[in-house]
């Protein structure tokens, strides 16, 4: 999702900073992997070790590669440190975070949301609730309205997984064996993060048609149009 909305961008470089670890080193492998189909170059995958407290040396190798965009792999701990010793390197390229080091931790240690201003981030488009359009912002609205109140990611899942499980409850006998029999012959389901396909070895159901890239500004993540600064 994040090379194909960076093609229709006009971004035509990437670096990446991602752990050793197993999750760090494949994202590392499928940004590389995914960048060149998109007809966009790698000028620098850096790493870490999640111990480590200082990311400036692999900072300025990525500063000096001049890419288009920067994209973290970081979560936890390393993704502040990252963050702001990414700032205060002053690196001028858009920065990408992965979903996973967004959280409530991140935003007090960087001094709040609005500190996060123009940080991209590709994301499951439940997180961006009415501005999905379609199908999905229809759902997401039937969401909203049986709640009472806005929705969290969480519980966009949760209504997915209710729209899931009615259909192969409904195209079943209704025992155990038959609904989970349906479930692997599920196809095109349209839902908030959606749409979704089962097969026998794939209980996940979804692929980047789910996602959509957004951007922070004044302390929201919304639709990313465009580039930041632009």
């Amino acid at each position: 999702a994040l090379m194909a909305w960076a093609q229709k961008q006009g971004i035509k470089s990437i670096a990446t900073i991602t752990a050793t670890d197993a999750y760090g080193q494949s994202e590392k492998n499928n940004i590389k992997a995914h960048a060149s189909k998109f007809g966009i170059k790698v000028l620098a995958q850096e790493t870490f070790a999640l111990s480590d407290t200082n990311f400036n040396a692999q900072l300025i190798r990525i500063r000096n590669s001049k890419p288009d965009l920067v994209f973290s792999g970081a979560t936890g701990g390393p993704a502040i440190l990252v963050f702001k010793q990414y700032k205060q390197l002053r690196l001028s390229p858009p920065l990408s975070l992965s979903q996973g080091a967004i959280n409530r931790a991140f935003f007090k240690a960087i001094g709040g949301p609005k500190a996060a201003n123009g940080i991209l981030m590709a994301t499951n488009q439940g997180t961006l609730g009415s501005e999905i359009g379609g199908v999905a912002g229809q759902e997401y609205a039937k969401l909203e309205k049986a709640l009472g109140h806005s929705a969290m990611i969480f519980n966009t899942f949760g209504w997915d997984h209710g729209l899931v499980t009615e259909w192969a409850f409904n195209n079943s006998d209704g025992s155990r064996e038959g609904v989970r029999s349906a479930l692997d012959k599920i196809k095109e389901i349209e839902a908030i993060n959606g749409p979704f396909n089962y097969k026998p070895d794939n209980h996940i159901g979804q692929d980047s048609r789910g996602l959509r890239v957004a951007i922070m500004k004044g302390g929201k993540f919304v639709l990313a149009d465009k580039l930041p600064g632009k």
